[in-house]
């Protein structure tokens, strides 16, 4: 061998044969290898940002509080399942009773049955702040 030429490792020929194993490493220099936990922001950081969040969500929304009811909002809060105790099974398991309501969107239509116990009727800003 001619000096200064560095012996190459043998390449793998086709797509199947593996790489040659790295060779190991141990004692400090795996140590020195591995890499600290990132850092983590103080709680104090994580609050302050939670609240910011929560302001600005608040900022954006507080507007619909002045908001009246929108389209067909009050045909469907004075619908009949919407004023009876047993109205949320009808709500649920025949909601083809809900005059002028070709849909089914139970989970909605239980809030708004919730809704109209807690603010008794049409009290908009209730609903909007729901």
């Amino acid at each position: 061998m001619a000096k200064g030429k560095r012996k190459r490792r043998p390449r793998p020929q086709g797509p199947h044969q593996p790489l040659p194993p790295a060779p190991p490493t141990t004692g400090t220099a795996a140590a020195a290898q591995s890499l600290p936990p990132a850092p983590r922001p103080p709680p104090a950081l994580f609050g302050l940002g939670a609240a910011t969040l929560a302001l600005l969500v608040v900022g954006a929304y507080f507007p619909a509080l002045s908001g009246g009811f929108i389209w067909d909002d009050r045909a469907f809060l004075d619908a009949a399942p919407m004023q009876e105790p047993s109205g949320i099974w009808r709500l649920w398991f025949a909601p083809r009773e809900i005059e002028g309501e070709g849909h089914y969107w139970p989970l909605t239509y239980t809030t708004f049955w919730l809704e109209r116990l807690l603010w008794g009727g049409f009290w908009a800003p209730g609903y909007h702040a729901t």
